[in-house]
């Protein structure tokens, strides 16, 4: 009996300090997120949940200039999923971090204009695309809010482009698809077109790699086949090699960029 008794305590007293610390551990009733609804002497007014005193959980958020923003807040800070409207009728869906554009994000000026893509820090920083009139017009990577790295472009011509920019504009080399569907091959250097070629297999002037053919622009040829240093293109306008070495029509290793196609409806 002694025996069963002690147990039975032992086991009360455990029960009670295990109870002791989940209740401690357990949030506060002021540590909650509890609805309210404010409105602030600037004329602002909040409506949503809020956790000592801060905007915490799902929120709307009215600026007495017009902004609205609604979604998701974390320490009085919007952060995760929202929409922010200007009174313009701007709006942008996405994620934030911290109060700031930060992830996948759709921007809209107006029905069908709008920018959708990657956000780094308030910024459109990433692979994005933006479409004017609901047709796309340019899809690629960006710094800083400007196009920059590899990227393609539809042009009010109904040209196709796709290439390398930095800070913006074309640098480097880029296939051209024609409304006449001619495709070409270009040099760019800060903006300005230097070089375009027909971009056509040579068979004066072979190059073959992993049985795809290349069209080559270098030094020169010997018995039909391109050798030296040069310039190389797949047909297919998918790679560029800005800086090889053929050898009889075959090529050595060498930095390979590549291209977006510029066939429409393709990625």
């Amino acid at each position: 009996m002694r025996r069963l008794r002690s147990a039975r305590l032992a086991a009360l007293a455990a029960a009670c300090f295990w109870w002791q610390v989940a209740f401690a551990q357990a949030p506060s009733e002021n540590e909650l997120p509890t609805q309210h609804e404010r409105a602030y002497d600037n004329g602002d007014r909040y409506r949503g949940t809020m956790r000592d005193g801060m905007r915490h959980g799902q929120g709307r958020y009215e600026w007495a200039h017009g902004h609205v923003y609604e979604g998701s807040y974390e320490n009085d800070l919007p952060n995760g999923q929202g929409v922010y409207t200007w009174p313009s009728g701007a709006q942008y869906v996405g994620e934030f971090v911290q109060g700031v554009r930060h992830g996948q994000g759709r921007f809209i000026w107006e029905p069908g204009n709008f920018y959708e893509g990657e956000y780094t820090f308030g910024e459109r920083t990433g692979a994005g695309r933006r479409v004017r009139q609901g047709l796309m017009v340019y899809e690629g990577h960006y710094v800083a809010g400007v196009r920059h790295g590899e990227g393609r472009q539809v042009e009010a011509s109904g040209d196709r482009f796709s290439g390398w920019y930095e800070q913006g504009v074309r640098h480097g080399f880029g296939i051209r698809l024609k409304a006449d569907g001619s495709r070409w091959f270009e040099r760019w250097v800060e903006g300005d077109l230097q070089q375009a070629w027909p971009l056509a297999e040579n068979p004066r002037c072979s190059l073959v790699e992993d049985g795809a053919a290349w069209m080559f622009l270098g030094d020169g040829c010997v018995d039909g086949k391109a050798h030296g240093q040069g310039v190389a293109v797949r047909i297919d306008g998918r790679l560029v090699r800005p800086a090889v070495t053929a050898v009889l029509g075959r090529l050595l290793e060498s930095e390979t960029r590549t291209l977006f196609s510029v066939e429409p409806n393709t990625p």
